[in-house]
């Protein structure tokens, strides 16, 4: 029995049938939208660290007096540290999720491995350093990123 060949397709095609058209979007706009989803999940986590820095570093100053980093105590210090990461990480994957045109839920995942690698790779640089509550900050970071995205993948946030 012979059978009958097809013609070649060229991968383009394919990604434009499976993952442009169903969206309802022009092409182009699909195209920029998948290309600013890490550096709008960056700005975002960014701008967003930076105020929450900027509101705890105030109050810690209404709450010792100072908001040099030398004069608070070390659990002000660490708690600050920890409450920015968090915001961060949660930011920078609901975000990118966010300006995804599609597969919110392979992004949300592929952000959160993001910040996982890199909450590790600072973990072994504060215990190369031996900077010890700088590392109590690096779990609370890679578990925000995990609970973000579990939060996208459930759809209990509406992307």
């Amino acid at each position: 029995m012979k059978t009958k060949k097809l013609a070649p397709i060229h991968p383009g095609e394919i990604l434009r049938e499976d993952f442009m058209k169903p969206h309802g979007l022009p092409f182009w706009k699909q195209v920029l939208r998948w290309i600013a989803v890490l550096p709008g999940a960056f700005l975002a986590a960014l701008v967003l660290g930076f105020l929450t820095n900027l509101l705890l570093m105030g109050g810690a100053a209404f709450a010792v007096g100072s908001a040099h980093p030398d004069e608070q105590s070390w659990l002000l210090y660490v708690l600050r540290g920890i409450a920015v990461s968090v915001i961060c990480s949660v930011s920078f994957v609901w975000c990118g999720a966010t300006i995804a045109p599609c597969r919110k839920t392979a992004v949300a995942i592929g952000l959160a491995v993001l910040v996982c690698a890199l909450a590790g790779y600072g973990g072994f640089l504060c215990i190369a350093e031996h900077r010890w509550t700088a590392l109590s900050v690096c779990p609370f970071l890679a578990g925000a990123a995990i609970y973000a995205a579990g939060m996208v993948a459930k759809k209990e946030v509406t992307v």
